[in-house]
């Protein structure tokens, strides 16, 4: 019995372990996992687009739930370096109205999604498969992003307390 590589890949499920996407192929991905049931994804215009801009995306590649977008103009999403205890973890946030989303990418440990509301924690994801499953360059220079002085976790904590 011949068996095609694309069966093949999929009874041994390595075809379900690409990383998914919300980007569209026109665009970069800058980060971007699977959080189960729902995706993340940080996706950037290309280098030579007349309009660049930077946007966040989250629910499911047939239903995006939550967009939110800078241009180089504005940047509306910042990212420190915050040093723990044991640990150090670059994160990227945006605030919309009175709700704070963060990505965070630690050193060890595999890359989230936190939401927090008036400074407090309402929602926690890990991206399935860690690292391995993450794509992107979460920590290319750019200009959508406003670049704040690295910081331990308490002196940290002023960013995200509305």
């Amino acid at each position: 019995m011949k068996i095609s590589m694309v069966t093949w890949l999929m009874w041994n499920g390595v075809a379900d372990a690409a990383p998914q996407t919300l980007c569209r192929s026109n665009e970069q991905v800058f980060f971007s996992c699977s959080l189960g049931k729902k995706i993340v994804s940080v996706c950037m215009t290309p280098d030579h687009a007349k309009v660049p801009y930077m946007e966040y995306r989250f629910g499911t590649a047939r239903k995006i739930e939550m967009t939110y977008r800078s241009d180089a103009q504005q940047p509306k999403f910042s990212r420190l370096a915050v040093n723990y205890a044991s640990d150090t973890a670059t994160v990227l946030w945006f605030t919309n109205a009175d709700t704070d989303y963060l990505l965070n990418f630690p050193t060890k440990g595999g890359p989230g999604l936190e939401v927090k509301q008036h400074g407090k924690t309402i929602s926690q994801m890990a991206c399935q498969g860690g690292w391995a499953a993450a794509v992107g360059e979460h920590d290319q220079p750019l200009p959508f992003i406003s670049e704040k002085p690295d910081a331990d976790y308490a002196e940290a904590q002023k960013y995200w307390q509305h």
